[in-house]
């Protein structure tokens, strides 16, 4: 690594990912310079008054490179070097200096790469770290353990100044004659508000002396000095990490967000209205969140006494609520943003829900139940008006998503090998892509495209989302990837404007819209709605002869019930009936609707079988 003093910006060479990256001294504003044609990146010199960075590369053909120091005008200064370690720049006499790790020699060309020579060629054993200071160039050597020294000009009087030291890494000479010079970027940060990058004499424009860069993803705006957030991103997560690329363009490297402390990820989702990142942590089994800054990070949903086991998570940005499924209880529950519980809205005796996906400005919940044979159902964010969308031709579905703009429901079977569509309502179901080369494991839809991992392969593809056709990878093999998440652009009105956006639109529990836009306050599971209409209260016990709604607190004659007439707002009363009047059809659940309904078009059962 290499600080650009000038500029207070910290360089460095990644040699993992193969990639030249920059940030402040204080770590922010972390910008990714150089990934492309990057072999093997290893050691890196700055020259700030000059505007240029020096590094070099141990790939097939060892290498010196050069450029400016926001990363363009990049050149190859000197090849075929084996590997050059150790670089270094002697600022008074505008020279290089390095390591050729291979031939055990010490080399020198000016800052061109020219005028070549070799300062010392014998008696090295194993040496590594190089620095300059006036007459002299220091060196550590890994076989002596020892710290030398000799003329910078033709390596005679060398001196050994150190022994005994083992495996010394780097070595630096620090002097404020090795730290002088200017550029634009010394004063207010060049006018910048993230990061100033200096350019070299020979490419300054008259109209700028420097550039201004932002953080990777950011772009730069048009008054060329302040940054804007991203509006369109992918989040992956591998096991102890979150990652965030672009697809808006294939140039775009992938970034690690800066969140500490992740242990075995095993589910991701996003507030846009707050950029917080949720994830399940599959090591503590709890809900948890941080900026995506890595600041604030928090526990959502808790587990003092290890009694939950969250599967799945989705967020709801307009009631400001996390919902996830526990397989340990086999319940959909329901947490605000900021940590209090609401309850649980799905979990019959017999569920197994697993997989979630959310469509909020519907209120819409849809979720993948495990029982045998597997279901995809839907109902209403409150656990009301539940209906089956499909029971067949369903093996392992490992993942849903929702299509917020075209309204279409995807969903990945890593059992069949598949990944299909359908309406809402369930109709219009199709195979997108199916096959042997398909191994799904986390599905999303971003504009005109679906994306999905392949967990065999452990890459990223994607595909046209109403052809399946267009099939492409779009990142390579990575390790341990769990999750994908397509983030889109909220316009701020959307939600500010929604019913249930300020202070859960008044309901003490949960907030939903009708069709015309206006709230309506729900409950959770053993709660119901009090007469008030916004607050949930503890079930009412009616009286010998009289029967409640499911989802009210009005006791209405058992002679109401299965008469073939409505009483209830969530038509509890019409259920699971013995036998329906002769004016009614019998679904195959055992709910009754009204004859006329069959084959209109419109499932009324929940079970589809009136169509």
């Amino acid at each position: 690594m290499a600080v650009d003093w000038v500029a207070r910006n910290l360089y460095w060479t990644d040699m993992g990912s193969n990639r030249i990256e920059v940030c402040r001294l204080n770590g922010s504003s972390r910008k990714v310079l150089l990934w492309q044609n990057m072999d093997d990146p290893r050691a890196l010199a700055l020259d700030p008054s000059e505007g240029y960075m020096y590094w070099t590369d141990w790939g097939t053909s060892g290498r010196i490179e050069r450029a400016a120091m926001d990363g363009s005008h990049r050149k190859v200064l000197i090849g075929k070097l084996g590997r050059p370690n150790s670089l270094t720049i002697d600022y008074a006499e505008r020279r290089l200096y390095w390591i050729d790790i291979n031939a055990l020699k010490i080399d020198s060309s000016d800052l061109a790469g020219n005028h070549r020579q070799s300062i010392i060629d014998d008696n090295l054993f194993d040496p590594y770290g190089l620095t300059q200071y006036q007459d002299f160039i220091y060196w550590t050597d890994w076989k002596t353990s020892t710290i030398e020294r000799a003329n910078k000009t033709n390596g005679e009087n060398r001196t050994v100044i150190q022994k005994n030291l083992d495996h010394v890494m780097d070595i630096l000479v620090y002097h404020t004659s090795r730290q002088s010079g200017w550029n634009p970027c010394a004063v207010n940060n060049g006018g910048c508000t993230h990061l100033c990058l200096a350019l070299p004499v020979s490419v300054q424009h008259k109209s700028y002396t420097h550039r201004c860069g932002c953080p990777t993803h950011y772009s730069l705006a048009s008054d060329n000095k302040t940054c804007i957030f991203p509006q369109r991103f992918m989040l992956f997560s591998q096991r102890n990490s979150i990652n965030r690329f672009l697809v808006d363009t294939l140039d775009s490297p992938d970034i690690t967000l800066p969140i500490h402390g992740i242990k075995n990820i095993k589910a991701i989702d996003y507030d846009p209205v707050e950029s917080f990142v949720y994830w399940i942590d599959g090591r503590t089994k709890t809900v948890r969140k941080s900026h995506i800054n890595g600041t604030k990070v928090s526990v959502v949903v808790p587990n003092p006494n290890d009694n939950i086991h969250p599967y799945d998570i989705a967020v709801d940005l307009f009631s400001r609520v996390v919902f996830w499924s526990c397989s340990q209880h086999n319940t959909i529950n329901v947490t605000t943003m900021k940590g209090s519980a609401v309850g649980t809205v799905i979990g019959d005796e017999d569920d197994r829900p697993r997989y979630l996906a959310l469509h909020p400005s519907k209120g819409l919940l849809f979720w993948v139940n495990m029982i045998h044979p597997p279901l995809i159902e839907r109902a209403n964010i409150d656990g009301h008006m539940r209906r089956i969308l499909f029971s067949t031709d369903l093996d392992r579905p490992v993942s849903l998503t929702v299509d917020i703009f075209d309204n279409y429901l995807f969903w990945a079977d890593e059992g069949l090998k598949k990944i299909e569509r359908s309406s809402f309502s369930g109709t219009e179901r199709k195979v997108l892509l199916s096959g042997d080369n398909l191994h799904p494991l986390s599905l999303t839809v971003l504009e005109k495209h679906i994306y999905w991992i392949d967990h065999e392969q452990q890459i990223i593809e994607m595909a046209n989302k109403e052809t399946g056709g267009e099939r492409q990878r779009i990142q390579a093999r990575m390790p341990l990837l769990t999750n994908l998440l397509a983030v889109n652009y909220v316009d701020p009105d959307r939600y500010s404007n929604h019913p249930c956006f300020n202070k859960n639109g008044g309901c003490s529990h949960l907030c939903l819209t009708t069709e015309n836009n206006k709230k309506r306050c729900s409950c959770p599971l053993e709660l119901v709605l009090s007469s008030d209409r916004s607050s949930c209260i503890d079930i009412p016990v009616c009286p010998p002869g009289k029967f409640r709604c499911f989802s009210g607190v009005t006791c209405f004659p058992d002679d109401w019930r299965c008469d073939g007439i409505t009483e209830c707002d969530d038509m509890s009363d019409e259920m699971n009936c013995d036998e329906c009047k002769p004016h009614q059809f019998r679904c195959q659940n055992g709910d009754c609707i009204d004859s006329k309904l069959k084959c209109d078009g419109i499932p009324h059962c929940k079970d589809f079988s009136d169509e």
